[in-house]
């Protein structure tokens, strides 16, 4: 276990580790002597133990305050150069993040200067808010957005980081009727090159607060066929699903593979599914945790690896008494290899915002450390 950043006069909101692993890039409140909370991203180098506050305020408004600054990423964009008869590829990083009425990007080379600039794409209802979102790049040089919203709608949208140009690409209607909690991509602890990240979203996983596993594959062009999975019936009222992740550990082609699911579920623990390549879910297991007192967070998370063998995951997910749980799941025997309880913190503290960046874990606990296990 090893602590990476403390605040303690300012509460953190959302991190990202680079896959390099040199950078942490996290958002956090700081409340100003007119006590308006504004919000602050700062970057902080592995390698010279050293933070940076970026040349940017971000004004926080009390109505989309639980989501604001929630989710930040960093992706990286392929730019093409021609130098004579020679092409060269090289990549740019963009940095996106969460701002409740909006998704907004800045490129990562502004980072060092003072003129910061920022490109927002908002969302078009003004009672609704951003809940989530992912991103990843294409050969074409366009960061691909996924975002989903409180009102339970999805839109699918991308932004031209070479002529600054935001567009939108397909509006999912009637998506849920209920708050979507979490996207993924299906990421999780993948070491791949950057360049191998490069593509349209082929798939992708949504959860809800109606206890619902939405998962999204591409057809053809923009079309994408949705398939529903309702979580276990005997839920009790206090069974909430707050996310979900899942891994591809078969393809045959992107319509046709099979991925392992896992949701994380308030006062249980977490449930596991998997989906064929023929679209079919089956369960598989619950991955019980120990539960001291009820759990109310909905920013507890877990995240789903590849593990060691071909038949198996590892399954990492945070809890509310201080504990980092991690369960290594040989899907095929259906059976439970192992099992640890890494004590990260004490047993009022919240471990959530779990992240898998080559072979280390990131937690954050409460909104004022962020650590790491290896």
């Amino acid at each position: 276990m090893e602590e990476i950043v403390i605040e303690d006069d300012a509460t953190i909101r959302s991190y990202f580790v680079t896959q390099s692993s040199k950078y942490v890039l996290y958002t956090r409140l700081c409340n100003t002597k007119s006590s308006k909370n504004i919000g602050e991203l700062i970057l902080y180098n592995f390698k010279e133990k050293k933070t940076t506050q970026l040349d940017i305020i971000i004004p926080i408004s009390e109505s989309n305050f639980d989501f604001e600054l929630n989710y930040l990423s960093i992706v990286d964009v392929p730019k093409i150069s021609f130098k004579q008869e020679n092409a060269k590829v090289t990549k740019v990083s963009w940095i996106a993040f969460n701002t409740g009425d909006s998704i907004c990007i800045i490129s990562f080379d502004d980072v060092s200067t003072c003129e910061i600039v920022t490109h927002k794409w908002f969302i078009e209802n003004a009672r609704d808010c951003i809940t989530s979102f992912n991103c990843k790049a294409d050969n074409n040089g366009n960061i691909r957005i996924l975002y989903s919203t409180k009102l339970g709608n999805l839109t699918y949208v991308k932004f031209n980081t070479m002529f600054k140009r935001w567009s939108l690409i397909k509006k999912f209607d009637d998506f849920a009727s209920d708050s979507l909690s979490f996207v993924s991509f299906g990421y999780s602890g993948l070491q791949a090159k950057w360049e191998d990240r490069i593509g349209d979203i082929d798939n992708a996983l949504v959860s809800g607060f109606d206890n619902n596993l939405r998962f999204l594959v591409r057809q053809k062009g923009i079309d994408f066929r949705v398939e529903n999975e309702t979580l276990y019936s005997t839920f009790k009222t206090n069974n909430v699903l707050t996310c979900a992740d899942y891994q591809i550990v078969k393809s045959r082609s992107p319509t046709s593979f099979t991925a392992i699911c896992c949701g994380n579920v308030t006062n249980l623990g977490c449930t596991v599914y998997k989906r064929s390549n023929r679209g079919e879910w089956v369960f598989l297991a619950f991955l019980d945790k120990i539960i001291d007192k009820e759990e109310t967070i909905s920013t507890v998370n877990c995240q789903v690896v590849l593990g060691l063998q071909e038949s198996e995951v590892v399954i990492y997910s945070g809890s509310e008494n201080g504990k980092l749980y991690e369960w290594t799941f040989n899907w095929k025997e259906n059976i439970i290899i192992k099992e640890d309880v890494h004590i990260v913190g004490g047993k009022e503290d919240v471990i959530h915002k779990l992240m898998c960046i080559n072979g280390s874990v990131y937690y954050l606990v409460n909104s004022e450390r962020i650590g790491r296990i290896t």
